[in-house]
């Protein structure tokens, strides 16, 4: 594997793993707010 296409596969990796942990932050902030919402009704 040259330099360039390793580059580019690290590139892709750490793209997709901060895109997951943003869905992963939003969800869990969702779901509290949920949670904090239906303990008040």
């Amino acid at each position: 594997m040259s330099p360039k296409t390793a580059q580019r596969f690290w590139e892709n990796d750490t793209h997709q793993d901060k895109f997951l942990k943003r869905i992963a932050s939003i969800r869990s902030c969702v779901m509290r707010f949920k949670a904090g919402k239906s303990a008040t009704q």
